[in-house]
């Protein structure tokens, strides 16, 4: 279906440390991608060079054909959109409110149908008047997750925006996101720590140590013993479709 995003040999470094190194990747239409790696591995520092927050030392971010960091923020806005953990909201919004701002990029486009709709669909039309303010941390992420999806984004970029979920929340939360993917073709990447999530609802995997990318493929060439050692410093046994952590490689 072609290529929304790629990422052409990146490389990031705070106060001259390398963080994020040599990059190279590419995000397809309709695709589900989740990003793995154990903690300070570069996930979301590689989701900040992606959407265009941070500016690569070197290589570069194209979106839709186009360098990222040539185009204007709103312009990122209408093919782009970000979800984050435990993101906080200071001002008494309703729920409506913040939903409808996703569409201010594209113009308001839609109107309140459109807005009813996508929170029916992702299950936050109860909270329409509520003040964003009163909301627990779950309800705001799922609020948050709508207001994305009112952007109408080809690519949605979610940092761990669902770890917080109730589980069946979270089922319901990726069927949608997987039909937006199929019927829809918008390219979803998530990072996630849940690895039997990963590797049940990915389309493919790519899984960073240490700012590299050692890994990038579907699951099922993935789910091998090396691959969870690289990653995550620990044995598995793998036997068919699934896996069982049985301990530390140190």
């Amino acid at each position: 279906m072609g290529v929304v995003l790629s990422a052409e040999s990146l490389c990031f470094s705070y106060n001259s440390l390398p963080f994020i190194e040599n990059a190279s990747f590419s995000i397809e239409h309709g695709e589900m991608v989740s990003v793995l790696g154990a903690n300070g591995s570069g996930k979301s520092t590689l989701f900040a060079l992606m959407n265009g927050t941070l500016k690569p030392h070197s290589g570069r971010v194209m979106l839709c054909g186009r360098p990222i960091l040539e185009l204007s923020v709103r312009k990122r806005a209408c093919v782009v959109a970000s979800v984050y953990q435990n993101t906080e909201c200071r001002f008494p919004f309703t729920c409506f409110e913040l939903v409808e701002m996703g569409t201010f990029p594209n113009g308001g486009r839609g109107g309140a149908d459109f807005i009813n709709e996508i929170m029916e669909r992702t299950d936050t039309a109860s909270l329409a008047d509520k003040p964003a303010t009163e909301l627990s941390g779950g309800e705001l992420q799922k609020v948050l997750i709508a207001r994305a999806l009112a952007q109408s984004p080809e690519l949605l970029l979610l940092d761990e925006a669902m770890s917080g979920l109730d589980i069946a929340v979270k089922l319901r939360l990726t069927s949608l996101l997987r039909s937006e993917a199929k019927n829809n073709g918008m390219s979803i990447v998530m990072i996630r720590h849940d690895i039997e999530e990963v590797f049940r609802d990915s389309d493919r995997i790519i899984a960073l140590r240490k700012g590299r990318i050692l890994y990038d493929g579907r699951p099922h060439e993935l789910m091998k013993e090396q691959f969870f050692e690289d990653i995550y410093d620990v044995h598995a046994e793998v036997s068919g479709n699934g896996f069982r952590i049985t301990g530390t490689v140190y």
